[in-house]
């Protein structure tokens, strides 16, 4: 479904409303599709202040007192094994994923919720949620 960049705000909104403790939410596009951006929208959904994308510090962690966020970016992370802590033993919080397409076995979870984003042209963009591999129509 195309959306221009201010929907994604309200697009995030309502992911982060069916987001519970454990789930995976990875989001895939080619650079300057609006990773970041809806990243940013998202924990900002989620109660916290977004601390900009986590491409030199792999991982930014936000807590409160009902859920922990981790955020991580793969662009540039030599290693991708560095995050299977975060994949394995997220029953806490819910583990952010820039570049998740970077690190194959996620595919194989059952808590995975892709955000697949395209650019169509400056301000709109093509974005696909599926959760365990079911389109998810629930957000618009």
């Amino acid at each position: 479904m195309q959306y221009y960049l201010y929907d994604t705000q309200k697009l995030a909104a309502a992911l982060a409303k069916n987001l519970k403790k454990s789930d995976i939410v990875c989001l895939e596009g080619e650079v300057g599709s609006g990773k970041s951006t809806f990243c940013n929208f998202l924990i900002n959904e989620l109660g916290f202040n977004y601390l900009g994308s986590p491409t030199f510090s792999k991982v930014h962690t936000y807590t409160n007192n009902k859920i922990s966020v981790w955020h991580a970016d793969l662009y540039e992370m030599k290693c991708k094994n560095l995050l299977d802590e975060y994949i394995y033993d997220n029953q806490q919080g819910i583990l952010i994923i820039e570049w998740a397409n970077l690190h194959p076995q996620l595919e194989l979870l059952n808590n995975l919720w892709k955000v697949q984003i395209q650019i169509i042209d400056n301000e709109t963009r093509n974005i696909t949620i599926t959760h365990n591999n079911q389109h998810f129509n629930k957000l618009t």
